[in-house]
């Protein structure tokens, strides 16, 4: 119940960022292939899965935009580890590159798949995200590469992912 919550109000602070936004911000959405590798007293596991969001610019200086972005990962298989988070992006652009890095706050829900009554737990997160987006055509963009640190904050020990993402980026409104 408590993660369900907390994804209702980083939702809910989302849009209200949005809704806020100057006339001339941009929107856009993405969707990633991940795979992250995840080191905990158990060992080391490697999870795969879609990580999708939505990123608002507010305020845009030259070719530097400071924006907001939310992000839900949903990654494994009996193994999960599966997350909502919500913060600040910065970005550069020159010549259809864009780099950004970000930092989130959010929650997950690891369950390491043992089936045990201690296999599953919803606590914090912290991810610190740095990436290059390369424009395609149009409104969409290729997410090239995307590296994240995560520290979860579990219970009984601490699960730290580390990813790599690809993906596509659609930008609504102005080019």
């Amino acid at each position: 119940m408590r993660f369900g919550w907390s994804a209702f109000c980083s939702a809910l602070l989302a849009l209200c960022l949005v809704a806020a936004r100057p006339a001339a911000a941009q929107v856009s959405a993405y969707v990633d292939f991940s795979a992250d590798r995840i080191t905990n007293n158990g060992g080391t596991n490697y999870l795969f899965g879609p990580t999708i969001g939505l990123t608002a610019n507010l305020v845009t200086l030259h070719n530097l935009t400071v924006g907001a972005d939310l992000r839900a990962s949903l990654m494994g298989g009996s193994q999960r580890l599966d997350g909502i988070a919500i913060g600040p992006v910065f970005s550069a652009s020159s010549k259809g590159i864009k780099a950004y890095a970000e930092i989130l706050t959010g929650f997950a829900r690891y369950n390491d798949g043992l089936g045990t009554p201690t296999s599953t737990s919803t606590n914090g997160v912290l991810e610190v995200i740095g990436g290059i987006d390369a424009h395609i055509k149009g409104h969409l963009d290729w997410r090239a590469i995307e590296f994240a640190y995560e520290q979860y904050f579990a219970v009984s020990s601490q699960v730290n992912p580390v990813s790599l993402s690809t993906g596509i980026v659609y930008r609504f409104g102005a080019k």
